[in-house]
């Protein structure tokens, strides 16, 4: 169970030979999104407590006492110079949810981006050191081997790189989820 991780690191390695800082991109990216979509499912507090207001608001300001989280968000609202009504925390939900979808497809378009390039890369690799090699090779091994290497093995490594860039985004996904929960009621999350 303790080599999985390692052994990720090593793919990581691995792909960063080919792709070089681009890794980290899709990293940044994946987490800038991950964190919109908290700070998106964090604004729904505010929502609710509108939403308890029955429509009774007096003159666009809340009148109903805030919890820790509303109260929050109220200050960063006063902050920023913003009347907390209900029009604005709809339109900070629907910006925050607008920039997470921006986000995160920029990660996936950098994620095939990146596909692009690491399979030219490696299709380039594999032509350069086939030239190195000698007629007697050539003639020892079987041709399918060849074949196979260009036909599958690439396209594979290609996938492996795309579950590994997944696997990062879900990862930074469900970080954030966890994240979020323990700020929100951290004595039901160390439970």
């Amino acid at each position: 169970m303790l080599n999985l991780p390692i052994s990720l690191f090593g793919y990581v390695r691995l792909f960063q030979e080919y792709l070089g800082k681009k890794m980290y991109y899709i990293f940044a990216l994946s987490l800038l999104g991950g964190a919109m979509e908290s700070v998106g499912i964090l604004m729904l507090f505010p929502l609710f407590n509108f939403l308890a207001l029955d429509g009774n608001e007096a003159n666009g300001n809340v009148e109903v006492p805030l919890d820790g989280m509303s109260q929050a968000i109220f200050s960063f609202f006063l902050f920023l110079g913003v009347d907390f009504t209900l029009g604005n925390v709809l339109g900070v939900i629907a910006i925050v949810f607008l920039l997470k979808g921006v986000f995160t497809f920029l990660s996936l378009a950098f994620i095939g981006i990146c596909k692009g390039q690491l399979s030219a890369s490696l299709m380039r690799a594999l032509y350069c050191d086939s030239t190195l090699v000698t007629y007697g090779y050539f003639s020892k091994k079987n041709a399918g081997e060849f074949l196979s290497l260009i036909k599958d093995q690439v396209p594979r490594a290609i996938q492996a790189f795309a579950h590994l860039a997944t696997l990062f985004n879900h990862s930074i996904n469900a970080i954030a989820y966890l994240g979020l929960a323990l700020f929100v009621a951290w004595k039901f999350g160390v439970m």
